[in-house]
């Protein structure tokens, strides 16, 4: 659906917006919506940015726990979960952290026995 909605030219004058969206085979009213962020949301993203950004192996749980013990906001991991999609924001394991430091060493080892 959002593939469909970024080839519509809203700056077109010869097709009008109805028959692109006809043409794309989408509803008139996709072209308006618009979805709104409840102030509460804006509230808990910053609080997951800070708490992600001070250590990003948190995942949803432990940033929800943070967030109902420290801040006193009922919210659950779903919640979280769906709020840090939003914000293009992944836990990163231990696992995977060991592995990428694993291959920034073997990368650097590489790069000194070429020179």
């Amino acid at each position: 659906m959002t593939e469909k909605l970024k080839l519509v030219d809203r700056e077109n004058s010869n097709i009008a917006l109805n028959r692109q969206a006809e043409l794309l085979q989408i509803s008139r009213s996709s072209l308006y919506y618009q979805p709104e962020v409840s102030e509460r949301d804006l509230a808990i993203m910053n609080l997951i940015d800070a708490i992600y950004t001070e250590d990003p192996t948190y995942g949803k749980r432990t940033i929800a726990h943070i967030i109902r013990r420290d801040h006193k906001i009922p919210v659950g991991k779903q919640h979280v979960r769906t709020l840090m999609i939003k914000m293009g924001l992944k836990g990163l394991s231990q696992n995977s952290i060991k592995t990428i430091a694993l291959a920034m060493v073997l990368c650097y080892n590489n790069h000194i026995n070429r020179h």
